[in-house]
């Protein structure tokens, strides 16, 4: 029967991903029903505030009685939130066995959920393909064991490793495939973030665009710098989404517009302390996507988890590069965006420190 678990997990997997730019600060979960080796229904948390997976596929179904109920995430069985509990809706439904593939790090759940199934009687298993699940919920799983936001490292270079002119230029390095690409990107982080130099070289708007299907979501655009450097008359301080616009500072931030938010940080940055004040505001995703100075700050300190990186077929000579220390990538993959060859990658634990 383990050939088919993890069929089935991997359906979850692909069930709970339909929810990838919507359902945070929630994680990603899929429910798959099984009878007699026969599909009863399936569902997937869709947003915040919906049903989760286990309900919205138990709620498509008159009779899952001795049924199997598959879920790539441990269903919920605590109180205080929006939604109710999973655990005993369930137990009502006469689910004979549940497999999952990774516990609820949750210190609310983990573990209780399992318990309360199995002390009503239901056969639980735990760990099918747990590595994918746990790489499908990576950010969930680092706001909740680090209580930090998630990083990811977002760039376009040359293939000469140019991140832009040497007057700061970085304007449509890529493809627009890979522009596209980026920008489905944006949509799966709560926020971006740039310094600076790239409000004041770029001007840019960090919106949704592409006709992509935002679910009225809108990322935080992040500003990292002093108050001095600020262009007051960019894009994210004027258009209709300013309220989404927040200044990082370690300057008096009574000097920052009254319709401006303000995060104060001390100086020198500790990124790590940074992610940290984020999970407060409940973004649990950083898209970087600052220029090389920004990137380089960053890499030097090793505080960020993945990286996203678009590769030009083009040599730009003269131009700026990332700077910092070497690290170790793992779990990469490649595939073309157009003419561009796209790059994901994680830092590897053993990156040094």
């Amino acid at each position: 029967m383990q050939d088919m678990d993890i069929i089935y997990m991997k359906r979850c997997f692909e069930l709970a991903a339909q929810g990838r730019s919507s359902v945070s600060p929630n994680p990603m979960v899929g429910c798959v029903i099984v009878r007699d080796g026969e599909i009863l229904a399936e569902g997937y948390h869709r947003k915040k505030g919906c049903d989760h997976a286990e309900r919205d596929a138990l709620a498509k179904i008159s009779d899952a009685k001795n049924a199997t109920l598959y879920c790539n995430l441990e269903p919920c069985c605590h109180l205080n939130k929006a939604t109710p509990p999973c655990v005993p809706f369930i137990i009502e439904k006469g689910i004979t066995k549940v497999v999952i593939s990774n516990l609820d790090p949750n210190p609310e759940v983990s573990g209780k959920g399992v318990k309360q199934l199995q002390d009503a009687g239901i056969e639980v298993v735990v760990g099918i393909a747990k590595d994918e699940g746990a790489e499908l919920n990576k950010v969930f799983f680092t706001n909740m064991n680090e209580q930090r936001a998630f990083v990811t490292l977002k760039f376009a270079q040359t293939l000469d490793g140019k991140l832009s002119t040497t007057n700061g230029d970085s304007k449509w390095i890529s493809s627009e495939a890979s522009r596209k690409r980026a920008h489905q990107l944006r949509l799966d982080h709560d926020a971006v973030l740039i310094g600076s130099g790239t409000l004041k070289n770029d001007n840019p708007s960090l919106n949704i665009r592409y006709d992509l299907e935002t679910q009225g979501k809108t990322p935080w655009r992040l500003v990292l710098g002093s108050i001095a450097n600020m262009n007051w008359d960019a894009n994210l301080f004027s258009d209709e989404l300013k309220e989404k616009t927040i200044i990082i500072t370690s300057d008096d931030t009574s000097a920052v517009p009254s319709n401006i938010s303000s995060i104060h940080i001390e100086s020198p940055i500790v990124f790590s302390e940074l992610w940290q004040k984020l999970i407060t505001r409940n973004i649990t995703s950083v898209l970087v996507e600052g220029g090389p100075k920004l990137l380089s700050s960053i890499i030097e300190q090793n505080a960020f988890d993945g990286v996203e990186v678009f590769i030009a077929p083009r040599i730009l000579g003269d131009g700026i590069a990332i700077s910092g220390r070497a690290q170790e990538l793992m779990k990469n993959t490649i595939q073309l965006t157009g003419e561009d060859i796209h790059l994901s990658a994680r830092r590897s634990p053993c990156s040094p420190a």
